[in-house]
Order: C-alpha cells, then structure tokens, then sequence
C-alpha cells in the first residue's frame, strides 16, 4: 500500500489559473453587413467562490507536505508525528479520517502492526462508505493479524505495560505483539518498575507472571518522633530514680554510725539505682533505634499528594507510692 494524499481541497480553495490572450486583426474594407438583431443570452457560469483556508488547514497542509517527505526518506517515526498533528488539526473536517489510513501505514513500516491495526480499523469506520479500497485494507488488517502473537500477562496489581518508550496494553490482561524477543515493563504507582523479556511466536500466545514490589520512599516521622520521645522519657525516668538513689545516700552518710535504719535506706539505694541503670539503659536503646532510622525517615513534603492526617500522642511518666512507669495516649 502507498501513502494516502489529501486532494487540495481538504485544505481550502483550490487554486485556479486562467489566462486571456487577445490580438488585434489588421482591419479591411468591406462592404457593411446588415445588423442582425442581437438575441439575449444568459449570462457565462461562474465558477463557485472557494473559502479561504484556515490556519489550522493551512498549518495541516504545511505538516501534511512535511510527513510526505520525512516518510519518502523513511524516517516513518518523524512522519508518523507529523501526520498525527495533521489528524488533530484538522477536527471536525469530513476528509479527516483520510489521515489515520498514513498513520497506520507509519506504524506499519515500524513493525508497530497492533498499532497499524488500530488505525487501519479507525479508517475503516470513520471513512464509512467513503473509505477508498476498503477490501484491500481489510485484507491487510488480516495479514497483520497473522504476524502477531498473544501475551497473557499476570500480575498482582493493575499496571500499564510498556514496550520501549510506547504504552501497549494494561496488566493483568493481554497484549499483541510481532513475533521476537520483546523486554516488557510493567508500571505502577508506588511500585517498582518490573521487567520481563518475551519471546512472541505468531498466531500463538505465551503466559507471563510478574510481581511487582512496592516502593519503600521511607519512615513515617510519626515513628521516629516516637522513638525519640520514648528515649527521653526513658532516660528521665532513669535520672529521677538516679537523683532519689542520691539522696537516700546522702541521708544515710548523715545519720548515726549503728542505725538500724541505715541498713534499710541501703537496700532503698540498692533498688533505686538498678531501676535508674535499667531505664537509662532502656534510653540508650532507644536513642540508637533513632540514631539508626534517622537516614530513613521521610521529613518535609513528601505526602503532599496524600491527604493531610493529623497524628497525636503522648508519653508521660507515672508515679505512684510503690510503682512507676509510662502512659502512652493518642491517636494515629
């Protein structure tokens, strides 16, 4: 099949060019004929005004030439461009479907024959019964179809496939591709991009799996501010039992040699400074845990297409006459 030209008409008025030569007869003398009544006659035909193109049919025309010429030279990716602005600029024109038979004809020379399918079928219907050589069209969609091969394709969430720089189909679902090694990928939002390569035979179909995983674009702040706070407090907790263990020390150094009560404020010491050890050991594990996902931790814009949350909480510490912890309260 050839390229698919556009009479000029598509593009506005056409363009007529007349000429009128006229010379002069040397004149000779005769005898004056009688006069003859001059009978009326209709005025010449004119023919009919032509509009003016537009600028957008004037621009169709200037890249309609230009996909001419790149697709003569066979640079079928440049035409292809050029006769797919051609389509656009000219909506609404009753010509226009003339431009998709080019534009599958394009793909064809790029072995896009899915593509090349798609639009030979589009100028099928939109050229209705003004379609020109509709059998052959028809019969070229067939042989293409014979050239492609199916692949099935399983995924674990909905993807758009890719194949080179062009989006061919969706996952899970079926795609249609020319026989070779194809390199698939598969993309997501919020999931790594998967690739898988395909060996496509024609009038066959071939099952691929894939899996894709979800992106880790880092730690809630929510999790570190808590970790943090956690560390503070634990080590609050342990100063305040470490400043008790001090001064039930400095009250025993003051009283008595041989009090009984001495001995007991000792064993008080004891306890108050193992819990002090225990909490600050408890701070210092948090304090490295927060140390450790600081790198990771996602600050500043990084949610601003999510919708905005509010998280709240808090930690206090608890007293009482013979116990001592924390409360966490909040909501997430």
């Amino acid at each position: 099949m050839i390229l698919r030209h556009l009479p000029p008409v598509i593009f506005g008025a056409a363009f007529f060019v007349s000429s009128v030569a006229s010379a002069q007869a040397i004149p000779v003398q005769t005898a004056p004929a009688p006069q003859a009544t001059p009978r009326p006659t209709a005025p010449a035909a004119q023919p009919a005004a032509q509009p003016a193109p537009t600028e957008q049919e004037l621009a169709a025309r200037e890249r309609f030439q230009s996909g001419e010429l790149l697709f003569e030279n066979g640079n079928f990716d440049a035409a292809l461009a050029e006769y797919q602005a051609v389509y656009d600029l000219l909506e609404g024109h009753p010509r226009r479907y003339n431009v998709l038979f080019n534009i599958g004809l394009c793909n064809e020379r790029l072995f896009r024959y899915d593509r090349a399918i798609e639009f030979y079928q589009r100028y099928l219907d939109e050229g209705g019964a003004d379609a020109e050589d509709r059998a052959t069209v028809e019969a070229s969609i067939r042989t293409l179809h014979g050239l492609l091969g199916t692949v099935t394709i399983r995924s674990n969430v909905s993807a758009s496939v890719w194949a080179g720089d062009r989006e061919i189909g969706r996952a899970p679902g079926e795609v249609m591709l020319p026989a070779g090694t194809h390199a698939l990928s598969m993309r997501a939002d919020g999931y790594e991009e998967a690739r898988v390569e395909v060996q496509v035979t024609p009038r066959a179909n071939e099952t691929v799996s894939v899996t894709l995983d979800e992106v880790f674009d880092g730690i809630s702040p929510a999790g570190f501010g808590i970790t943090l706070s956690l560390a503070l407090v634990a080590a609050g907790v342990g100063g305040y039992f470490a400043w008790d263990a001090y001064q039930l020390n400095q009250d025993a150094e003051m009283r008595v040699p041989g009090d009984p009560t001495v001995e007991l404020d000792r064993d008080a010491i004891r306890d108050r400074a193992l819990l002090a050890d225990v909490f600050f050991g408890v701070a210092g594990l948090f304090a490295v845990t927060a140390i450790i996902l600081l790198p990771f931790t996602r600050f500043g814009g990084g949610d601003e297409d999510e919708p905005e949350t509010r998280d709240s909480f808090a930690l206090t510490p608890t007293f009482g006459p013979n116990s001592v912890g924390m409360s966490l309260r909040g909501t997430l």
